[in-house]
C-alpha cells in the first residue's frame, strides 16, 4: 500500500487511460478471434467504476494527503528521461492545481451518470473517449514542465476533436435535424461577400 501511495499522482493519471486502453485492446482481440464483443453495460460500468476510483483516489490519496502549508509542488513523480538529454514528464501538484485535479475527476462521474440516456447509440466510443480526455486533461493539469504539459495538451486534441465532432450537438449552428452540418455552415468555409479594403 506504501507504493501506491509514493506514486499516487501517477496512478490517478494513468489510470482512466489504461483502462480506456484495455478496453479497446480486448474489443479489438475478441473482433480478431471472432468472439462476441463485452456488452455496452459493462463498458458503461468499467467507465463508472474507472471515474469513481479515480475520484476516490484523488480525494483519499492526494486532497486528504495535500499539505497547504509546504510551499511548492507536492507529490511529484517522474516518468521517464533515463538519460541525461532524454525528455521526462514531471508530474506534480501545487494548490491551485489540486483544484482543478479535484474538480475534473469530479465531473467525470457525474457526465458519465448524466449521459446514460443521450449515447446510447455509441457507448463503447463515448467511453473510450472520456476516459481519454480525463487521462490527458489530469496530465496538463499536474504538469511541472513544458514538455509534459505539451504531450498532454496534444494526447488530448483527438479525443475533444471526436466528442466536437461526433456527440457535438444536433441542430446546433449549421446542422440539420440530422446534426450534419452543411459546407457553407463551416467558419473555415465561409467568407464575408465584402470585398477587403487595400
Amino acid at each position: 500500500m506504501e507504493w501506491l501511495f509514493d506514486r499516487i499522482l501517477l496512478v490517478v493519471v494513468a489510470l482512466p487511460a489504461l483502462v480506456a486502453l484495455s478496453l479497446a485492446r480486448l474489443g479489438t482481440l475478441q473482433t480478431l478471434f471472432g468472439i462476441a464483443h463485452l456488452p455496452e453495460r459493462v463498458w458503461r460500468d468499467a467507465g463508472l467504476a474507472t471515474g469513481f476510483a479515480t475520484f476516490v483516489l484523488a480525494v483519499f490519496g492526494i486532497a486528504l494527503r495535500f499539505d497547504p502549508e509546504r510551499l511548492g509542488p507536492q507529490f511529484v513523480a517522474t516518468v521517464g528521461g533515463a538519460l541525461s538529454q532524454e525528455p521526462r514528464l514531471l508530474l506534480g501538484v501545487d494548490g491551485i492545481g489540486l483544484c482543478f485535479l479535484i474538480s475534473t475527476v469530479g465531473l467525470v462521474p457525474i457526465a458519465l451518470l448524466s449521459s446514460r440516456r443521450e449515447t446510447e447509440e455509441s457507448v463503447r466510443s463515448w467511453i473510450f473517449v472520456v476516459l481519454m480526455l480525463e487521462s490527458s486533461l489530469l496530465g496538463a493539469i499536474t504538469s511541472l514542465n513544458l514538455h509534459g504539459f505539451l504531450y498532454f495538451w496534444a494526447q488530448s486534441l483527438p479525443p475533444i476533436l471526436v466528442w466536437l465532432g461526433r456527440w457535438g450537438g444536433e441542430d446546433g449552428p449549421g446542422g440539420d435535424a440530422s446534426g450534419r452540418r452543411s459546407p457553407s455552415a463551416s467558419p473555415v468555409c465561409s467568407s464575408s461577400s465584402s470585398p477587403s479594403p487595400r
